[in-house]
């Protein structure tokens, strides 16, 4: 009897550790979802090359909620500029990762849509012209801003002020700056001291031709760009 009881006692150990163990068989598990990726990559520090794709999961995205997709997708060969909606399989598959979770990719199904990101057109250098409608005094008044869209990164300049920032939030429309760093070098314009503000608080831009607007979130025009060739 003893025997027995010792028998089935490690019989059960075994069991239990086996289903606890890493690369355990399960049954695949395939469920369909809606992605979205972005047009452009994300920083992402997982990746071998440093770069992920910027990713939302559902039927609808938002500008603002971008996250890196640390796996590939199989199936889908990315285009830089392009917004992509994607019909995936998210499949579970029947083995476990080291820390028993178990390993999911993800192939695609379709692509629900592909449209040409508008926000690439602002990855440029552009000149400011006014300040809430009002042109600037003299050309020393004249800031240049570098739009790094990849980076999300903004680089302003001027003979007395220097401005760095990143984009936080990025769509067809909107736009949101995140706190913006400044040389400590002073200005003496009013025009240009004024101007780090302002930027602080555009929620969306436009673009016509070679014409770049930032406005508030009442549609006010605070800043005019014009192209810089």
């Amino acid at each position: 009897m003893k025997h027995n009881l010792t028998r089935m006692t490690v019989i059960l150990v075994m069991a239990v550790l086996w289903g606890c163990s890493p690369g355990r068989h399960l049954q695949n598990v395939s469920t369909k979802h809606f992605y979205w990726v972005n047009s452009q990559e994300m920083d992402c520090s997982i990746s071998e090359n440093g770069n992920c794709l910027a990713y939302q999961k559902g039927n609808r995205w938002a500008f603002d909620q971008w996250n890196a997709l640390p796996k590939s997708i199989e199936g889908f060969n990315f285009e830089p500029g392009y917004r992509y909606k994607l019909m995936l399989w998210e499949i579970r598959e029947g083995t476990t990762d080291a820390y028993g979770e178990r390993n999911t990719r993800l192939k695609l199904i379709k692509v629900v849509d592909k449209q040409r990101d508008p926000a690439v057109a602002l990855h440029n250098k552009w000149v400011l012209k006014a300040i809430k409608g009002k042109p600037l005094a003299t050309s020393q008044e004249a800031l240049s801003m570098e739009i790094n869209i990849p980076q999300k990164q903004i680089l302003g300049q001027n003979p007395c002020q220097n401005l760095y920032g990143k984009i936080m939030g990025l769509g067809d429309s909107k736009i949101a700056f995140g706190k913006l760093i400044s040389s400590q070098k002073e200005c003496d314009s009013e025009a240009l001291k004024t101007y780090a503000l302002t930027l602080e608080h555009i929620t969306e831009y436009r673009i016509q031709g070679s014409q770049l607007a930032f406005l508030d979130v009442g549609g006010e025009e605070l800043l005019s760009y014009e192209k810089l060739d």
